[in-house]
């Protein structure tokens, strides 16, 4: 079991390393500090890295730029950084217009007409508030003073004061209000990834085989559980739906995956125990009817033509059903003797983690792909005194829509 359990870790991460040493360039541009405009193909980076280095390939060259060496680059129909208003750094341009707004990891800058850059983030102030006991502490609250700022560039707008006061300093906010507000001044303005939505939910179904392993790491009755091997093994077919919710406006490679599983399984094992005068057959029958609940985190590799997928995360499993015998058949002599003892009896409920590595590609209406995943649970056994790991390996063709 161990065996399995290194390979399938093994596989997991060496996909893992494959795929992020894998170019993942997309159709994009650079602005040249001469202001004109050069097409090819930029490295699709994380949001810490966008800022501070720009990977741009024409043709075969490939060729690093940083914040002094460029105006600007983007990419086609999506993200467009800036250079020039803040120091040794891109920006990311959410919004270009007569009040613009633009983003640095945590922090929102807001430009008006080419004047002044004001800086927008939560800082924390401390208080010093006295105690009960005479002690004095100190009291962390989040300064909310940009408002303020806010309310002073937008005021030849006539702002409505609750929309001031829920205005909240993230992205989606931000947006929509720098948006009003150049609307409002009949200005002309762009709103970067319009066509982006700020929430998506793609859904789907999967089926596949799964190898299904009970492993018993200890027993410390040898003679009360004298039927039990010390593996079972089982290959049966799953089937399970899915829903993955992501943000391509801000995280694109990002989603949260709940899924849901039906799965049986069928395990067996016969011992013969042979003695003097003695012989005697163990036939262990375990059958399983189980309903899982797996939740991961998925990060998408986008690559040319497929994506390739990581995914990490808990798995909750509820035992619907099991049935398990366990037979024994003696013999003396010529006198053969069956009877049914007791057998073993599970945790109906289960928690463990799984990792997995998927492909995807998305066709006009649907999407196809497959997915190998390996899921660990402990102790799934409830008699005392035997442990046992319950793990599994699934192998699932997945389709899925939008």
């Amino acid at each position: 079991m161990k065996k399995i359990y290194c390979c399938c870790l093994s596989f997991v991460f060496t996909a893992m390393f494959y795929v992020s040493a894998q170019k993942g360039y997309q159709d994009g541009f650079i602005i040249t500090t001469q202001n004109n405009t050069i097409k090819g193909e930029i490295d699709y980076r994380t949001n810490a890295q966008s800022y501070q280095i720009c990977k741009f390939q024409n043709g075969n060259i490939i060729t690093e730029y940083v914040p002094a060496e460029l105006s600007g680059y983007g990419y086609t129909n999506g993200k467009l950084f800036t250079s020039g208003l803040i120091q040794d750094s891109f920006v990311e341009v959410l919004v270009k217009g007569y009040l613009s707004l633009y983003k640095n990891g945590l922090s929102y800058f807001v430009q008006k007409s080419e004047g002044k850059l004001h800086e927008f983030s939560y800082q924390k102030i401390k208080t010093v508030v006295e105690g009960e006991d005479g002690d004095s502490k100190y009291m962390g609250t989040k300064d909310s003073r940009w408002r303020g700022m806010v309310a002073y560039l937008i005021a030849d707008c006539n702002p409505d004061t609750k929309q001031l006061k829920s205005l909240k300093l993230s992205e989606r906010s931000l947006t929509n209000f720098v948006a009003n507000y150049n609307e409002c001044k009949g200005a002309q303005y762009i709103v970067y990834q319009e066509n982006k939505p700020w929430a998506e939910v793609n859904y789907g179904m999967m089926a596949g085989l799964t190898r299904s392993f009970i492993q018993i790491d200890h027993i410390s009755n040898i003679t009360q559980y004298k039927y039990l091997d010390y593996h079972y093994t089982s290959t049966d077919p799953s089937f399970g739906l899915f829903a993955a919710i992501s943000s391509p406006r801000i995280a694109p490679r990002l989603s949260l995956q709940p899924e849901i599983h039906f799965h049986q399984a069928s395990f067996h094992s016969l011992i013969v125990k042979q003695g003097l005068s003695l012989t005697e057959t163990l036939y262990t029958d375990i059958k399983l009817t189980s309903l899982s609940v797996p939740l991961s985190v998925k990060y998408n590799f986008l690559l040319r033509e497929i994506t390739m997928y990581f995914q990490a995360g808990i798995h909750y499993n509820r035992i619907l059903d099991s049935d398990i015998k366990v037979i024994s058949e003696r013999v003396v002599s010529d006198t053969k003797d069956t009877s049914e003892i007791d057998g073993l009896w599970l945790s109906n409920y289960q928690l463990g983690y799984w990792v997995g590595v998927g492909m995807q590609k998305s066709f006009k209406h649907f999407g196809g792909g497959a997915s190998l995943r390996y899921v660990k649970m402990d102790n799934t056994i409830g008699n005392p005194g035997i442990y046992a790991d319950y793990d599994y390996l699934t192998l699932f063709l997945i389709l899925s829509r939008k």
